[in-house]
């Protein structure tokens, strides 16, 4: 369904399409939707929900494919930036499996939307996505973090 807000089509449809089929590639044997609402006010409300417990791995999965949906449609809408930035806090509490497949579907769609993928995770997370089959050798790690000697920190600080 898509609505007309202000005068731009939201392309409520789509995002929802594109959210249920990024779920669908993580989780095969879950259900998976986006819901739109306008309450008594007039207010957009969204729900984000796929269907099974509500571990905060399923949320983080749940967060990784709304913003997946919303880079999809905004491409091609042409109203995105360009890039989409992911903490590692999206994945801390996904399991390895769960984390690769969102930076292989990460990875796949960065490329077929042309956008900069942007993945801050500790080197253990990448190190067990790796095993179980993400190949980070196309996507440059250019920037390392320490806090080891005299030249870690960040931006020439240092910290504690």
């Amino acid at each position: 369904m898509s609505k007309r807000c202000g005068g731009c089509d939201l392309g409520w449809a789509a995002a929802a399409a594109s959210f249920v089929s990024v779920c669908e590639e993580i989780y095969s044997d879950c259900k998976a939707k986006l819901i739109f609402d306008v309450d008594k006010k007039g207010v957009l409300k969204l729900k984000a929900k796929i269907d099974g417990d509500d571990s905060k791995g399923i949320k983080g999965v749940e967060i990784f494919a709304f913003d997946l949906a919303c880079v999809i449609v905004g491409s091609k809408a042409g109203t995105i930036p360009g890039f989409l930035v992911h903490d590692s806090h999206v994945f801390d509490a996904m399991d390895d499996r769960q984390l690769c497949s969102c930076l292989n579907i990460g990875a796949r769609l960065s490329k077929e939307y042309n956008i900069q993928y942007i993945v801050m995770l500790n080197t253990d997370r990448l190190e067990s996505a790796e095993r179980l089959g993400f190949d980070r050798g196309e996507f440059p790690v250019s920037t390392i973090l320490t806090d080891e000697g005299e030249s870690g920190g960040l931006f020439g600080a240092r910290f504690g």
